[in-house]
């Protein structure tokens, strides 16, 4: 009993959390905030950062190189290395 009790509860503690997500997902962004009585700035485009991260002259540091030995570190350095010609070093 205690089992189908923990069970139901993390299933509806997850569709719960699974409707907040789909309704963040499927609402539209608003053009201006009725609180602060202002319009809201918009969120750049993905793809557009993206393509001009890449066509710019950008020299790949040596710890984005491909010769680490584990493959899970490998792949976790290729994420983080996508993820800094998409959004940029400081």
């Amino acid at each position: 009993m205690k089992k189908i009790r923990n069970i139901l509860t993390l299933a509806l503690s997850a569709l719960f959390l699974g409707g907040f997500l789909l309704a963040a997902i499927l609402t539209p962004d608003r053009a201006d905030s009725l609180s602060e009585r202002r319009k809201l700035a918009q969120r750049p485009a993905l793809r557009a950062a993206a393509s001009s991260r890449l066509s710019s002259s950008y020299s790949t540091p040596l710890w984005c190189s491909s010769t680490l030995s584990s493959p899970s570190i490998r792949a976790n350095v290729a994420a983080f290395c996508s993820m800094m010609l998409v959004y940029g070093t400081t």
